[in-house]
Parts: structure tokens; sequence; C-alpha cells
């Protein structure tokens, strides 16, 4: 009996409580079939847009926000360029 006890609480430590392991959902966008994992209990989704390229989550408190999104490279721009551009857009720069 104390050995089972033993390896409950090994199983325990190394592994997530089963109530955090469903803490997390995934999103997939049909478009350009991508999918993250995001934590439900810190995010919520706030919709996919309208041309289906992505989507945003929200903190309940408002406090946080994730963007996450795909666009087609049809200029074939570097991937550093595109990054650059699209932080300096979000930064209002």
């Amino acid at each position: 009996m104390k050995r089972i006890g033993f390896v409950l609480v090994v199983i325990a430590a190394v592994f997530p409580s089963l109530a955090q392991a469903n803490v997390y959902k995934r999103y997939h966008n049909a478009r350009f079939g991508y999918s993250i994992d995001y934590r439900s209990d810190l995010l919520e989704p706030q919709g996919e847009a309208a041309n289906g390229d992505g989507q945003g989550f929200r903190s309940r408190d408002g406090s946080a926000e994730l963007k996450v999104w795909a666009a087609d490279n049809a200029t074939k721009e570097p991937l550093r360029t595109a990054y650059t551009n699209v932080v300096n857009e979000v930064a209002g720069r």
C-alpha cells in the first residue's frame, strides 16, 4: 500500500494535474492550416477575422492581448522585413 501511495506522489509531482491539463484549448485556422494552443483560463477568443486569416485573444481584465494571423506573401518580402513592418505598425511607428 505504501508503494502505491509513493507512486501516486511521484506521478503528481512529475505531471501537471488533470485540472491544469484541461486549461489549454486549440485554435485552428482553416484558411492557412495553422494551429496554436492557448491558455483558456487566461485568454478568451475574440472571434475570427472576417477574412479568415486569424483571431485575437484577450485576457478577461483586458491587460493582455494575443493576435495570431497569417498572410500570403505575394511580394516575396523577406520574413525579417515583414516582421519588422508588422511590429512597427502595431507600435504605431
